[in-house]
C-alpha cells in the first residue's frame, strides 16, 4: 500500500532537486527491504551515497501534525559527508560563493542514544544566527 504522505514527500524531494538543476527520479517500489524512494543521477559509476531525507513530523495535543524543529533534514554517512566537503574544497568550483568564497560548516556533535535531529539542527540554526548577528 503506497503512503500519500510519502509519494508526495517523494516528488517534492524530485522537485526541489530539479530546480537546482540535478537530475532526479522517483523510483518504483520493487518491494525490497529498505529500498530507496529517489535516485539523484550522478556521473560516476563507483560513488553511490546512501542518504535519508527526512521530514519531521509530531502530533500535538489537538492530534495535528505540526513540525518539529527543523522541517527537513538529509543524514548521510560520516566519511561520505567528509567526501563530499572535500570534493568541494578541492575541485568544486562551480560551488564556490560570490568571490570564490567557500561556505563554513558549523557541525554540533552529539552522542546519544535517542535524539531529535530536526530539534537540534533548528537549534543549531538559531545560535548560528544569532552569533553572526553579533559579530
Amino acid at each position: 500500500m503506497t503512503n500519500p504522505q510519502g509519494t508526495t514527500w517523494e516528488t517534492e524531494t524530485v522537485t526541489k532537486c530539479e530546480t537546482r538543476g540535478l537530475v532526479a527520479q522517483r523510483l518504483v517500489k520493487q518491494s525490497q527491504k529498505d529500498e530507496a524512494d529517489v535516485k539523484i543521477q550522478g556521473n560516476s559509476a563507483a560513488w553511490n551515497i546512501p542518504v535519508v531525507a527526512w521530514k519531521r513530523i509530531v502530533k500535538t495535543d489537538a492530534k495535528v501534525r505540526q513540525p518539529l524543529g527543523e522541517r527537513r533534514v538529509v543524514i548521510i554517512g560520516f566519511d561520505d559527508f567528509l567526501d563530499l566537503l572535500e570534493e568541494l574544497w578541492l575541485h568544486g568550483q562551480s560551488f564556490k560563493l560570490e568571490d570564490g568564497e567557500m561556505p563554513t560548516i558549523w557541525v554540533q556533535n552529539k552522542w546519544a542514544q535517542q535524539i531529535s535531529v530536526t530539534k537540534v539542527l533548528a537549534g543549531l540554526r538559531q545560535w548560528l544566527t544569532a552569533k553572526l548577528k553579533s559579530t
